[in-house]
Parts: structure tokens; C-alpha cells; sequence
């Protein structure tokens, strides 16, 4: 009687576990703390630079300062290997169905890959007739709202200045005016966007949105523990650094980060032969990989 007792507890706790294990490994990505003290040191702590970790529902872990994370507590990637279904935001997506994600230029479906066992995300993007036609020299494009992927129209001041159609300034930031409709970007966050519109107040105003999907066609290179090189300039990582060893990492260790089958402490720089890009353990589990501007 007592072995059957012991079965069915070994039974209920390794339930347990599968159902613990599954809830983490679909839990919500992680975003930068919302409060006062976090957001003015948002400068400081490079959030676009752990992107890809929000992207496979990593968590931030936190030492002494609690608006920038030191580590990263993340998924095993043999998620990323099952041949069923394609993955993107930390969600699975079963083969022929749409992607559910918020880039509006971009129709996303889950395939079956010609050259490999794991399906891929496959995407059609949108044609808008700026991207065939540029506008006119000193025309700017104006859009609905951020949600819309082609501009409605456009506004030259040369042939519009006498017409009633000339749009009110609205929006003010940096030392620059914008018209409504006018699309504004931001010098020291390039992942976010804004529509000028009425109530406008920064980059985390109304008419704000922030670019989520920059691996959206990158999900076989963060199964194989690929690294992403970002760019200082840019929001999306420009490349990517590989592993040679086609192995699955560590689930997760504190200290060190892993690459290619090895572990590396803090500090440790990745060599590769690559201009002007660093890799440098600072927030593990991965490297981060920077390319920087360089003039040689």
C-alpha cells in the first residue's frame, strides 16, 4: 500500500513540476521598471541592448541598483528546436498560422523550412509607395496614427504654404517643431517612434510606440545561441556572432556567460574578426555584442 502511496505522490509532484516548468517558460517578456527613478536613469542602463532576452521571456535579475538588471534568468533554448511549431516572443505558433505580432508593414506566417527540420517564420511585407517613390525633397510624410505602415499623405511647404491644408504645429521636443501627422524619432532611443498628435509630451507620450519586433525573422539563430551585434545607431541588431559547436547551453548560470559550449566570467571579451564590434560579458547569460562607429 505504501509503494502505490509513493507512486502516486511521485506522480502528482513530477505533474507539478511539468506544470511549473511550462508556466515559466511562457511567462510574459519583462519590461524596464515604470517608475520616476528608472526612467531618468533609462540613459544609463541600455535596454535596447537586451532586447533579444525580452523577446525569449528572460527575467531581469537585480543587484544593488534596481532600474538596471546585472543578469538575466532565461528559458532553455531547446524550446526553440521543436519541429512542430515556430516561436517568436516567447509563444508558439503552429505551422500555417499567422504570427501575432505588432509590426504592421509585415504579414507573418509559421512554414515549413526547405533546408531545415525546424519550421520558420516567414513574412510579406508591405508595399507603400514612399518605398518605390521617395516624397519630394523637403516633403514630409504624414500618418494616420503609429499603427499605420503607409503615410496618407504628405506636405510640401513650397507648393502647400498658401493652401488652407497646411497642418497645425503641434508638437515640440528637442528643440524642433512637428506638424500632425509628422513622424518623430528620437536620437537617444531609436527603438521608440512617435506620431505628432495632440497631447504629445516625449517619447513615452500619447502617439509613442516602441519597436518590439526586431526578431521577428530570428528565431533559428536564437535556438542555435547566437549572439545579436546591435549597432549604436540603430534600433534592430545589424549581425549576428554564431557558435561552431551546434550544442544547447547552460539553462542558466549566475556569474558566467556561455558561448559555443564555454563559459566566461564577467569582464571576459569575445574575440572575433569583426571591425569595430565588442563583445564583452556584462550581463549574462550572453555576451553583448556592440558595433560601434569607427574610422580607420
Amino acid at each position: 500500500m505504501q509503494s502505490h502511496v509513493d507512486v502516486r505522490l511521485a506522480l502528482a509532484l513530477s505533474l507539478q513540476t511539468l506544470i511549473l516548468l511550462i508556466s515559466y517558460s511562457f511567462q510574459a517578456p519583462q519590461q524596464p521598471p515604470k517608475t520616476k527613478e528608472c526612467e531618468a536613469a533609462a540613459k544609463k542602463c541600455p535596454w535596447k541592448f537586451y532586447s533579444h532576452y525580452m523577446d525569449r521571456g528572460c527575467q531581469p535579475q537585480y543587484g544593488n541598483d534596481p532600474c538596471c538588471p546585472n543578469k538575466f534568468k532565461c528559458p532553455d533554448r531547446s524550446i526553440y528546436r521543436d519541429n512542430s511549431v515556430c516561436r517568436y516572443g516567447n509563444r508558439p505558433f503552429e505551422l500555417g498560422s499567422p504570427i501575432n505580432q505588432s509590426d504592421t508593414c509585415r504579414k507573418c506566417y509559421c512554414r515549413e523550412s526547405n533546408s531545415d527540420l525546424i519550421p520558420q517564420i516567414e513574412c510579406m511585407h508591405s508595399e507603400c509607395p514612399e518605398h518605390v517613390l521617395p516624397p519630394e525633397i523637403n516633403c514630409i510624410l504624414l500618418y494616420e496614427n503609429n499603427k499605420e505602415c503607409c503615410s496618407s499623405k504628405s506636405f510640401c511647404p513650397v507648393t502647400d504654404e498658401l493652401d488652407d491644408s497646411k497642418p497645425a504645429a503641434l508638437c515640440h521636443y528637442d528643440n524642433k517643431t512637428y506638424i500632425r501627422g509628422e513622424r518623430i524619432e528620437f536620437a537617444e532611443d531609436q527603438c521608440v517612434f512617435c506620431i505628432c498628435d495632440k497631447g504629445f509630451d516625449g517619447p513615452e507620450g500619447p502617439g509613442c510606440r516602441r519597436i518590439d519586433y526586431c526578431f521577428l525573422d530570428n528565431q533559428e539563430n536564437i535556438g542555435k545561441g547566437c549572439v545579436p551585434i546591435y549597432n549604436v545607431d540603430t534600433c534592430c541588431p545589424t549581425d549576428w556572432i554564431c557558435p561552431e559547436i551546434d550544442t544547447l547551453p547552460l539553462i542558466f548560470n549566475d556569474e558566467t556567460c556561455i558561448f559555443d559550449g564555454k563559459s566566461y566570467p564577467i569582464g571576459t571579451k569575445l574575440p572575433t574578426n569583426m571591425e569595430c564590434v565588442e563583445c564583452k560579458c556584462k550581463t549574462p547569460p550572453d555576451f553583448t555584442c556592440i558595433k560601434s562607429k569607427c574610422y580607420k
